[in-house]
């Protein structure tokens, strides 16, 4: 059965976030083809996804949250899409990430605060804009 939509999950690691994509890729429940986005963009995951949900349709892309990365993400998914099928669409966009930030508060600085807080809120602005 082809999948019946599109997913992109960022923040896609071998725990939670490959939980999740099995999940809304296996046929027999969420049935989407899934993109997932990492740092790492680790093809293997999507194989072993792929295999552990009963055939889904899954691709890694690799990515940080910067708005360059995701635009270039988001334009390789959408022809990894369109070569499924040209009438897929997006069904499901989930944010995942995980940063460990764990300065102690008496010696974080401005700019290490800054960073942590581009890579979560304004990471998070680019994905939701281009999900749109």
């Amino acid at each position: 059965m082809p999948p019946s939509g599109l997913a992109i999950l960022m923040g896609a690691g071998p725990a939670s976030g490959a939980g999740i994509a099995r999940m809304l890729a296996s046929p027999a429940h969420g049935n989407l083809a899934v993109a997932l986005l990492s740092r790492s963009g680790d093809a293997n995951l999507a194989s072993d996804v792929s295999r552990t949900s009963e055939g889904g349709i899954l691709k890694a892309f690799q990515t940080d949250t910067s708005r360059p990365q995701l635009d270039q993400a988001f334009t390789d998914i959408k022809s990894w899409a369109e070569s499924i099928d040209k009438e897929l669409k997006l069904k499901l966009s989930i944010w995942s990430i995980k940063h460990s930030h764990r300065t102690p508060f008496l010696e974080e600085t401005a700019e290490r605060f800054d960073e942590s807080l581009n890579v979560y809120i304004t990471g998070a602005m680019n994905f939701s804009q281009l999900s749109l």
